[in-house]
């Protein structure tokens, strides 16, 4: 058996075992687990502290703590629990990356979810080029770059 054969067995049975419905139900899962422990994690007005079910959630950042500087993901929990709620101007304050972050997964849910109720894969493709060039986007400007930001004392945390 030559390599190629072995690949080509080895691509028609991972054909098989991935059907259509696989990704957009990753895709769904994903908004889902980003959506749901958003809404059930909530602010009280007026205090910094985080609740779930009553009970004060979070406590200080452990990377700040031990470095005095802020971690690259301070304010990313406070900007999806703000964007869930529909705040994204406060959201997009706590962590622009986390915001966007938030809404790239519930977009992605979204999509995930037309194309299961409609039964087609290829329902609103997004061109691959385009998602590789706003992730690294996302990642340098918004992430790395908040970050070196913040740390020089520029866009504190509320």
């Amino acid at each position: 058996m030559t390599p190629e054969q072995f690949e080509t067995i080895l691509n028609n049975i991972g054909l098989r075992l991935m059907t259509w419905w696989l990704w957009p139900l990753i895709l769904l899962i994903g908004g889902v687990m980003a959506l749901v422990p958003s809404l059930i994690i909530y602010p009280l007005p007026d205090v910094e502290q985080l609740y779930l079910a009553g009970i004060p959630f979070g406590g200080p950042c452990a990377f700040r703590e031990q470095f005095t500087i802020p971690c690259p993901a301070c304010g990313m929990t406070r900007s999806w629990i703000w964007a869930a709620r529909g705040a994204l101007p406060t959201a997009f304050t706590y962590n622009a990356a986390g915001a966007s972050l938030f809404l790239w997964l519930v977009g992605g849910g979204v999509l995930g979810s037309l194309r299961l109720i409609r039964r087609r894969s290829d329902t609103l493709q997004v061109p691959f080029m385009w998602v590789v060039s706003s992730l690294a986007v996302w990642f340098f400007l918004l992430f790395i770059g908040l970050w070196i930001a913040r740390s020089l004392g520029i866009n504190p945390l509320p």
